[in-house]
């Protein structure tokens, strides 16, 4: 009987992040004891901004999940609209896998972000978050990436 394994979504909603999780990726595919999901999802999803989701096809994955939520400008009513859209849809995915879900990896300081993780919260699932002490001086990145370290546990 072996050891049990550690199951793993991690989110990635731009080109950005993907960027520093490829040698996080690699390593967790790498090593049997990791479960690993990649839910990708924001801008990844956006012809608009270059559909990013092909990096991590071309590089040899293929996300698990992936959930289009972007907003479709950037006044602060789509951004806002964007997030409840995000939330409701990430809801939905907690609800389906919570039980095989033992930890959820995050970066950064995205409204999208924010939205996917604020969502698992009622589901009390286990968030690791990157990237927690940068700083954006007067811009409301610094908000989103705040609540984000608050969250992780």
């Amino acid at each position: 009987m072996g050891r049990p394994r550690l199951n793993i979504v991690l989110l990635t909603s731009t080109r950005a992040d993907y960027s520093i999780y490829l040698p996080l990726i690699k390593k967790l595919l790498s090593d049997s004891y990791f479960n690993l999901k990649i839910v990708a999802f924001g801008s990844h999803l956006s012809k608009k901004h270059g559909y990013t989701i092909q990096n991590l096809i071309d590089d040899g994955f293929t996300p698990d999940y992936q959930i289009k939520s972007f907003p479709k400008g950037d006044t602060p009513f789509a951004i806002s609209s964007s997030m409840a859209d995000t939330f409701k849809k990430f809801s939905a995915l907690w609800n389906n896998i919570k039980e095989q879900t033992d930890l959820i990896i995050a970066l950064g300081d995205r409204f999208e972000m924010f939205a996917a993780v604020s969502s698992s919260l009622p589901f009390n699932i286990t968030i690791a978050h990157f990237y927690g002490g940068d700083m954006t001086v007067g811009s409301i990145d610094d908000v989103y990436r705040d609540s984000l370290s608050t969250m992780a546990r």
